[in-house]
């Protein structure tokens, strides 16, 4: 009977001194595992900061060359195609005869409206800010395009001293009138919109695309 006991300890031991390397083997596919999937998160988390970096660099190049094109020609002639104004003549005033021309006008909106978002983009792809920077950034590049393509509503002309009130009123408005009879929009304009509202929808993939 002692024997039968000592041989069913040996049978025992026996079936679990086999079964240690299949014990190993299980716990080492289990780091395995655990160290595969950490890789795979860390990989996926890498490509998405990667991408966030690509697409904020992206929106901002394109809303830095949206702001520069107010120096472009904004304005052209409609009829001899020659004479024309940049944005920055439009944003800043500039002399076209004996005193009169063009005002400080809110056509410098794309220009500081532009930077605003690309700095915004700067800070989205630092990874400060949230979701909340890059949308900010779209509503200044979409405002900065709007306002490329109004160069005949928002420009202001100089007043002559003595215009006051309903005349002041009527004077700009017959100025602009004439502006929108004699010129089109040229280049610059155009390019800085499209650039613009470019740069606004690539700004707010980030927040879809780009989620943690």
């Amino acid at each position: 009977m002692t024997a039968d006991i000592g041989s069913d300890i040996l049978n025992t031991v026996t079936v679990k001194t086999r079964d240690v390397p299949r014990l190993r083997y299980n716990a080492d596919e289990q780091v395995l595992s655990v160290l595969i999937k950490k890789f795979i998160r860390s990989y996926e988390k890498m490509s998405k900061k990667i991408l966030k970096w690509i697409l904020c660099g992206t929106a901002a190049v394109f809303g830095f060359i949206s702001a520069m094109m107010l120096f472009a020609p904004a304005l052209v002639d409609k009829v001899v195609g020659l004479v024309e104004f940049k944005g920055s003549d439009i944003a800043f005033g500039k002399e076209i005869m004996m005193g009169q021309g063009f005002a400080v006008s809110a056509y410098m909106l794309p220009l500081f409206l532009a930077l605003i978002g690309v700095a915004l983009m700067v800070v989205a792809a630092l990874g400060k800010g949230g979701k909340i920077v890059p949308i900010v950034a779209a509503v200044c590049f979409i405002g900065a395009g709007i306002c490329y393509f109004l160069p005949m509503v928002l420009a202001t002309p100089s007043i002559p001293e003595g215009l006051e009130g309903e005349l002041k009123s009527e004077f700009i408005k017959e100025f602009r009138e004439g502006i929108k009879e004699t010129y089109k929009l040229a280049a610059g304009a155009i390019v800085g919109g499209i650039f613009s509202i470019i740069a606004a929808v690539v700004s707010v993939v980030p927040v879809f695309v780009c989620k943690d």
